[in-house]
């Protein structure tokens, strides 16, 4: 995630789910990336994470990650499977 340009760094929130092939929500998180984690001259931060599928049936699944800052929205889609 990049905070770019050269306004005062804030955190960022970052909202997490995880929907099922059936359209139910198995998981609805939210976390922060501290705005200290854009320290440096390019300004950006890098984030794990951690998440617990263990407890999923198995199916398919859409993990969903995005953030919005301001008028700024980025969005990450992955699916993925559980055995």
């Amino acid at each position: 995630m990049l905070a770019g340009g050269d306004t005062p760094l804030v955190a960022v929130p970052l909202a997490i789910h995880i929907i099922n092939d059936h359209g139910d929500t198995m998981l609805d998180r939210t976390d922060t990336i501290a705005a200290a984690s854009f320290a440096g001259p390019r300004r950006a931060a890098d984030d794990r994470i951690g998440l617990s599928v263990d407890h999923l049936p198995p199916g398919d699944y859409l993990l969903t990650i995005d953030t919005t800052l301001g008028k700024t929205t980025a969005r990450r889609d992955v699916r993925f499977s559980a055995k």
